[in-house]
């Protein structure tokens, strides 16, 4: 519990949230999408839809403040991977 609370404590609050938002980006968007289309097929869009977004945000942070971090892009591929993990368990179980 001690190693988990320090881990936790290390994190930049920065990264987290890129992590946050990718992972619920990812789940929303299949939740939404699984209305219309099969459950794993909606996972893989949501997840795609979480990577697209990220990159997105980078590119703006490029074009607005001239900086784009690659730690933020890589926090948002990791919460959309664990979206997508989330959403195939749901599924397929």
């Amino acid at each position: 519990m001690k190693r988990l609370k320090q881990w936790l404590y290390g994190l930049k609050t920065d990264k987290l949230l890129h992590f946050i938002a990718g992972m619920l980006i990812a789940e929303a968007a299949a939740v939404l999408l699984g209305l219309a289309m099969g459950g794993i097929m909606a996972a893989f869009c949501g997840w795609l839809l979480s990577v697209v977004v990220s990159m997105a945000k980078e590119i703006w942070d490029k074009g607005h403040d001239g900086v784009c971090s690659m730690a933020d892009f890589a926090a948002g591929l990791f919460g959309a991977l664990v979206g997508l993990t989330v959403m195939l368990l749901v599924v397929l179980l």
